[in-house]
């Protein structure tokens, strides 16, 4: 669809912002829930990887909106490495 935002800041300010909100808190909540990311401190010398909010309209066969999903996607980029360890640090 063509009203489908491309980034967050777009997505808050469409007049869909309180669905995309709460499509984004959804994806956050299963994220924590499931220990997907733990929270943690920038290592000094580093610098965070790069992520990407995805957002989708599920729509229904009548063409009505059934759900608003918002998915976290990384950059393909990796800025940092260490031989022992990546980490991946998100900041919203």
């Amino acid at each position: 669809m063509d009203d489908v935002p491309k980034t967050l800041p777009e997505a808050y300010a469409s007049p869909d912002a309180e669905y995309w909100k709460e499509a984004v808190h959804s994806e956050m909540d299963s994220i924590m829930s499931n220990g997907t990311w733990e929270i943690t401190d920038c290592p000094s010398g580093c610098k965070p990887v790069g992520c990407k909010w995805i957002f989708k309209k599920k729509i229904k066969p009548d063409g009505t909106i059934e759900k608003y999903k918002a998915r976290q996607g990384l950059w393909p980029r990796i800025i940092h490495k260490r031989k022992e360890r990546i980490s991946l640090i998100l900041t919203l």
